[in-house]
């Protein structure tokens, strides 16, 4: 039996284990963001040739990575996620374990 089996099933049956703190890791987020916005920019700069016919064999390869958008974009970018870090370090505190 491990440590502190026989303490925790002292607790009841609706007893819940608390993790330590948040797992709200959000790093995959902004590259899926940023290569989202980079995406648009590309394909709002570089609008298909409607003169063309449309050729449905023709798509993007998920893992093609496009330039930077411009500059202001980029910027703006960079300000959101400083900001949304900012205030996700003020809010999220770890909590402390219910186990010891």
């Amino acid at each position: 039996i491990p440590p502190g089996t026989r303490s925790l099933l002292g607790l009841g049956l609706k007893f819940c284990i608390r993790y330590p703190k948040p797992t709200n890791n959000t790093c995959k987020t902004f590259e899926r963001l940023r290569d989202d916005i980079r995406r648009i920019n590309f394909f709002t700069k570089n609008p298909p040739d409607m003169e063309k016919p449309f050729n449905p064999k023709l798509y993007i390869r998920s893992g093609t990575k496009f330039d930077p958008a411009d500059e202001d974009v980029e910027q703006a970018i960079d300000n959101f996620e400083r900001e949304y870090r900012r205030t996700q370090r003020r809010y999220n505190k770890p909590t402390a374990p219910n186990i010891t």
